[in-house]
């Protein structure tokens, strides 16, 4: 698994689930997502799976992930 830079500000309600970009833009909840997720909803980091054929998970923020960056 490895985080990719995307997370969820915890809240009260748990539907609908919104995920922002580290530079503050929305995921595009429509596409990508392995087929259940987000499902944890106290998972609030966005990792991507590469034995789930590289597709977007909820995931526990405090675990220790690998991560990606992109130089802008």
């Amino acid at each position: 698994m490895l985080w990719i830079g995307a997370h969820e500000m915890p809240t009260l309600l748990p539907l609908p689930r919104h995920f922002n970009w580290a530079n503050g833009q929305p995921v595009d909840m429509s596409y990508g997502w392995a087929p259940g997720e987000p499902e944890g909803y106290n998972q609030h980091c966005v990792t991507i799976n590469h034995a789930g054929g590289y597709t977007l998970h909820d995931n526990i923020c405090w675990f220790i992930h690998k991560f990606i960056c992109q130089r802008l």
